[in-house]
């Protein structure tokens, strides 16, 4: 049987009698809840009678969720569905047929995956064999805020499934039963759907991309927004684009190109860090203390990998101890560790510096890494050092 939402996907008020009670849920006639669909929340809502009222808290096929009493079979109800959760939804899965509908213009080896539609979170997932082309992206947007503002009428139709038309988006796979639920957005788009929808897209006012995110090889996630919240991330992110370009003594015209060469000069400065300290760690030589090799050294600055992976290197020397820090300003990032066969116990050691530094930090019996403040960075090291 079809939900009776279908008939009336704008009914927020409806009268109904309890028709009967199993297995915690309550089937009632007639019944304008949507049990869910199409990746599509279901509702949520309140039903009251004489001497009692409950919270719909879900919708099955078979029947409402209640939160408190259940009335008795027959009793006459004042059934409220929440209109404030259904119908974002409504217009996000319109929305999410124009994107879709948009996108597979632009990119023809795409494919629909799969859509979630809950409160506040509107995700469409999609199978491409590489990243969207953020250009391209751009021009699917504005091919859905146009259809918004043409205001193009949506409908429902049935058919059977043998009678889909080739011009109907649909997974037979995914189709129960014999008939066919079709949407249609006036010369757009079609595509079965057992979803809810608005009657015209004018109502869902505006539309905006929000992120796109890999789930996995070849899935991409697009979140999406509508309405006021699309028009106020577009503002904010103007905000930051107009921000941004100021701090960088450009234009927003020029701001990707500017970004896209910064990302270069980062690249070619993290190559030239890496020569500099193969350099510098190669030529370090150790001094004994105490019959151990040990190398130390505090830089102005490096990257804490980097360190990391020569302390590793050099502590497979017998009898060698290393101590390596960065000193920032404030903070300041501090290394150390032993060979396997020094007894120093590098973890104790660790909870007694970082604690001396105000700091935090972790480690194992021959490794610790942690940070702290900079000015108390001399005295850890002298503590380190006497207990080697």
């Amino acid at each position: 049987m079809l939900p009776k939402c279908y008939e009336d996907p704008y009914k927020q008020d409806f009268t109904a009698k309890a028709a009967s009670s199993s297995n915690g849920l309550l089937a009632i006639e007639p019944d304008y809840f949507f049990p869910g669909g199409g990746g599509q929340a279901s509702d949520r809502g309140e039903i009251a009678w004489a001497g009692g009222k409950a919270k719909v808290i879900d919708v099955l096929e078979a029947g409402l969720k209640l939160e408190g009493e259940i009335p008795k079979v027959g009793e006459q109800l004042q059934c409220k569905i929440g209109w404030e959760r259904r119908y974002p939804m409504m217009k996000a899965h319109t929305a999410e047929h124009m994107l879709f509908q948009s996108l597979s213009r632009l990119f023809p080896s795409i494919s629909p995956e799969k859509v979630t539609i809950e409160p506040n979170s509107f995700s469409l997932f999609v199978r491409h064999p590489s990243p969207l082309d953020w250009e391209k992206v751009l021009v699917a947007e504005k091919l859905v805020n146009e259809k918004i503002r043409e205001g193009k009428q949506v409908s429902a139709s049935f058919s059977k499934k043998e009678d889909v038309g080739k011009d109907v988006r649909i997974k037979q796979e995914r189709i129960e039963g014999p008939d066919v639920r079709v949407i249609s957005i006036e010369d757009f788009d079609k595509v079965a759907c057992s979803g809810l929808h608005v009657k015209n897209t004018g109502e869902i006012s505006a539309f905006c991309i929000q992120r796109i995110a890999s789930e996995k090889p070849g899935i991409w996630q697009i979140g999406y927004l509508i309405g006021s919240e699309a028009v106020d991330y577009l503002l904010e992110s103007s905000k930051t684009a107009l921000s941004s370009a100021q701090i960088l003594g450009t234009g927003t015209d020029r701001l990707e190109k500017t970004v896209a060469n910064m990302k270069d000069d980062e690249l070619r400065a993290k190559a030239a860090t890496k020569e500099l300290a193969e350099m510098a760690f190669s030529s370090l030589e150790p001094e004994q203390h105490n019959g151990v090799s040990l190398y130390f050294r505090v830089f102005p600055a490096m990257e804490q990998k980097i360190l990391q992976e020569w302390a590793s290197k050099l502590v497979r020397k017998e009898k060698t101890f290393v101590i390596f820090a960065v000193k920032g300003a404030e903070k300041a990032f501090l290394t150390f560790g032993k060979s396997k066969d020094l007894a120093t116990d590098v973890k104790k050691l660790a909870n007694e510096a970082f604690r001396l530094m105000n700091g935090k930090g972790g480690g194992n019996e021959f490794f610790a890494t942690g940070s702290g403040d900079s000015d108390k960075l001399d005295e850890a090291i002298a503590l380190i050092k006497a207990a080697i």
